[in-house]
């Protein structure tokens, strides 16, 4: 494989969340990548001369313009499924996650960066919770050179807002992890602009390989 280093293409396919609107801000502004290619359902808010637009949908009723040849794929359609499948019958391949991932291996992108979710696990009660773990799974033995894959904690934006509510909740947390033994820093939230910078590091880093990052690594 041929290692790009500030002539990249990243690809995007995006939901309306704040992890990938933070992604795509930096991919606009880093140097490592010369274009943004978004395959979303809707116009992006800003405009940038790295970014280009090409129309994705889940309704087949809809035209799609789709353009998934790049290097980095950055995906965070989750476990998004066809309306027509139901909850009982639902398979890892009719994900559009696994659909378009697989599309791009295919195409030659050399990364996978998939945001997952840090509930992801096969033997969950919650369903939703093995679907994402097989996911992961099904993900890891696509033929890219890289596959990250991301479970952080829950995510929150306060980037742009008062800090004195955080100062508060800080001293509070400290009090707490000292009665708990730390449980209350092992869930505490992430911030959105973190898990953004953490994937688009994840990204520039020359080992080929499967790499998962779990919700303590975001702490």
């Amino acid at each position: 494989m041929k290692i790009s280093i500030d002539i990249k293409v990243a690809v995007v396919v995006p939901e309306d969340s704040i992890v990938s609107n933070k992604v795509i801000n930096l991919l606009s502004k880093h140097i490592a990548y010369k274009a943004v290619k978004l395959n979303r359902p809707s116009q992006p808010d800003f405009e940038h001369e790295k970014l280009s637009y090409f129309h994705y949908s889940t309704n087949h009723k809809k035209r799609t313009t789709l353009d998934f040849s790049g290097d980095d794929l950055f995906c965070f359609l989750d476990i998004k499924r066809p309306f027509t499948t139901t909850p009982s019958d639902v398979k890892i391949r009719q994900l559009y996650s696994y659909q378009i991932a697989k599309i791009a291996a295919t195409s030659k992108v050399n990364q996978l960066l998939f945001l997952s979710s840090s509930a992801a696990n096969r033997d969950s009660l919650n369903q939703k919770s093995r679907i994402r773990a097989y996911l992961e799974e099904s993900l890891f033995q696509l033929p890219f050179w890289a596959v990250h894959i991301f479970r952080p904690p829950a995510v929150v934006d306060t980037e742009g807002k008062s800090q004195w509510g955080a100062e508060v909740a800080d001293k509070i947390k400290t009090k707490l992890d000292q009665v708990t033994n730390g449980m209350v820093s092992k869930y505490q939230p992430v911030e959105a602009l973190q898990v953004a910078t953490v994937m688009l590091d994840s990204a520039q880093q020359l080992r080929s390989g499967a790499f998962l990052y779990k919700k303590e690594y975001f702490q």
